[in-house]
């Protein structure tokens, strides 16, 4: 017998359905009653399900562009430890206190741990920083199954490659799922996802999705503190920018005066000392910025207000010495000599030999 190709079976298929449409079709359809107003309805329905569609559309973009934020800021090692501390110190701020506690499990009692309703779930919030490094270590773990791939397909994938995936994968089970310290389970999923996980990677298969269902029980409580966590930074950031607003209105300087020169505000300006100004100048220029000029005069008035009187000194050799009754005025510039200094007639000294000089 004569084979036929699949294309021969597919145009022979198709010429039949075309058929059997024109001929039964339209008794086919006669046999349901007509129903005129299902025409109005549907359309009614058409226009809300088209809102409700465009609505669910304008939240996902919104969750997408969320997701895609915190992935961004986890890879900021500031931000992620503000996020973490966060999570540790401000977790009253996005829970709610819950008083069920858990039974004693046979690998390690859990019963003593904070557990919070965060996001309509009951977590134990010490374990939420192990939640976000798992999460983290999981699409390290996902990125590098997805360069095995593709050097698998270049043909560069070898043993050394395959070992470290396993590596890794075994790192992350040792530290968060089966881990030497009591409780072994150190996540916030249930423990039927993580034997799930054992087995698979019992078995052999580790590929990029090994981890997938204990991301998605994680992920949405992350990004839930997230949302929160930036609202609370928004809220601090607007506070400090209204307190400072009102700090600055209330307390205008008046740059012009002369009389503000000792204040802290032109310590941030550069400060010129001049002599030839009479005035304070504040100048601007692109290339130097601002300049505060200070007159040097105004300076020393300032300063001779806030000093102490200081004690009397010695004439300056600008001044003259005073003179006496019987004696002529000499200048203290010009140095008088020896022999022309004659004492008072009445205190004439008497040497030891009688002599007088």
């Amino acid at each position: 017998m004569r084979t036929v190709s699949c294309e021969v079976l597919y145009t022979i298929q198709d010429l039949v359905t075309k058929s059997l449409e024109g001929t039964w079709f339209k008794q086919y359809q006669d046999t349901f009653p007509p129903c005129s107003a299902v025409g109005s309805d549907s359309c009614l329905r058409g226009a809300i399900l088209k809102t409700k569609l465009k609505n669910v559309w304008m939240v996902f973009c919104r969750f997408i562009k969320t997701v895609c934020k915190f992935q961004n800021a986890m890879k900021d090692p500031r931000t992620r430890t503000g996020f973490e501390l966060y999570l540790r110190m401000s977790y009253r701020h996005f829970s709610e206190s819950c008083d069920s506690r858990a039974p004693p499990k046979e690998e390690g009692d859990t019963s003593h741990m904070k557990r919070r309703v965060i996001n309509g779930k009951v977590i134990i919030i010490d374990f939420l920083i192990n939640d976000l490094s798992f999460y983290l270590e999981s699409e390290r773990f996902r990125n590098l199954a997805d360069s095995g791939t593709v050097m698998a397909s270049a043909g560069m994938y070898g043993e050394n490659d395959h070992a470290m995936l396993h590596q890794k994968a075994d790192m992350i089970i040792r530290i968060f799922l089966k881990s030497e310290i009591s409780p072994k389970l150190r996540i916030n999923i249930a423990e039927t996802q993580r034997d799930a996980i054992l087995q698979l990677c019992s078995t052999g298969k580790v590929d990029r999705g090994l981890f997938h269902p204990a991301i998605i029980t994680i992920f949405p409580n992350l990004v839930f503190c997230w949302k929160k966590f930036c609202n609370q930074k928004l809220t601090k950031n607007l506070d400090g920018v209204k307190a400072t607003k009102k700090q600055e209105v209330s307390s205008t300087p008046d740059y012009m005066g002369p009389l503000l020169i000792d204040n802290d505000w032109y310590r941030k300006v550069k400060t010129i000392m001049s002599i030839t100004e009479d005035h304070t100048t504040l100048r601007f220029t692109v290339h130097h910025g601002l300049k505060l000029i200070l007159p040097q005069a105004i300076l020393d008035l300032k300063r001779s207000h806030n000093n102490m009187p200081l004690p009397h000194k010695a004439p300056s050799p600008q001044r003259f010495v005073p003179s006496y009754s019987d004696h002529p005025v000499l200048d203290a510039h010009h140095k008088p000599q020896r022999h022309s200094f004659h004492p008072p007639p009445a205190e004439s000294s008497i040497g030891q030999d009688g002599s007088s000089f």
